[in-house]
């Protein structure tokens, strides 16, 4: 406590006298100390199917919603681009072309890569796709007592963790950009297995299991909510049979459910006006 009130009045000190880039810089190298750090989440993200129109906007409703918590930006090829990277408001493009493999792959580490020059100010990486919903203030507070290093966790599948939504420390995220010609240009699997086998069997690193729900079934999370449990963040939300119309309605259940708030402020069926029967 007494670091923290000598802090207060170093500041206002410097404020008194007019120091403003002291100010500045007093903020940039203390502020983390006293106001914690953030999680970045990298979504993968692309225009390939009209349903993942519906999945951005879902995700722009809450994914910055909580800026003391998370910083969440959109991974997106664009071929044109000049440059490798440009950052513009919730997205990152990258130059490149959209692929599965090795797309997904590739730009999950140019992004870990572009984003690596500001790791002091992160805990963790949390990287979902566009069909995943998350939770944020439950994904918090699952985080709050994990390993702020070595740390390596999501739904397990076999021995890797599902790239539907994957976490890791920020020194796991360097140590993929240091080894990053280990994952460019792979085509051989999918790109969270190859992430897996050398979290694994490179660096050692244990995967961490927590469970996640999965919409591969037709129904309406309105009808179930007090049937999931209350550590679940992560949802999947992919029904292929009619994947816009039925996941419309799944997003628009979960947005009311676990962000009644935001959606009060903003009417999310309207945008999406679909009767489909899901009883």
């Amino acid at each position: 406590m007494n670091f923290f009130i000598r802090m207060f009045f170093e500041l206002k000190s410097l404020i008194q006298r007019g120091k403003s880039i002291y100010v500045l810089l007093w903020c940039i190298f203390f502020s983390p100390s006293i106001f914690g750090k953030k999680n970045l989440v990298l979504i993968i993200s692309s225009d390939d199917q009209p349903v993942y129109r519906l999945h951005k906007e879902s995700w722009r409703i809450y994914m910055n919603a909580f800026e003391g918590d998370f910083e969440s930006y959109f991974l997106q090829y664009d071929d044109s681009l000049k440059e490798e990277f440009y950052l513009d408001g919730d997205t990152l493009w990258l130059k490149g072309k959209e692929s599965v493999c090795p797309g997904c792959l590739e730009k999950t580490v140019k992004a870990f890569q572009y984003f690596l020059n500001r790791k002091e100010e992160f805990d963790y990486v949390i990287r979902p796709n566009l069909s995943s919903f998350i939770i944020l203030p439950r994904l918090k507070d699952f985080l709050k007592d994990k390993p702020k290093t070595q740390f390596y966790g999501g739904y397990l599948v076999d021995h890797f963790i599902s790239g539907a939504c994957f976490m890791i420390s920020t020194d796991l995220m360097e140590s993929m950009v240091v080894n990053k010609e280990y994952f460019m240009g792979r085509k051989d699997k999918n790109d969270d297995e190859i992430i897996g086998e050398f979290l694994l069997h490179k660096m050692f690193i244990q995967p961490f299991h927590h469970p996640n729900f999965q919409f591969i079934e037709r129904c309406r999370p309105k009808k179930i909510a007090l049937l999931i449990p209350k550590e679940i963040f992560h949802f999947r939300v992919k029904y292929p049979p009619n994947r816009e119309a039925v996941e419309t309605i799944i997003v628009n259940d979960l947005l009311n459910i676990f962000y009644p708030t935001i959606m009060l402020k903003r009417n999310f069926s309207k945008k999406f006006p679909l009767k489909i029967d899901m009883r």
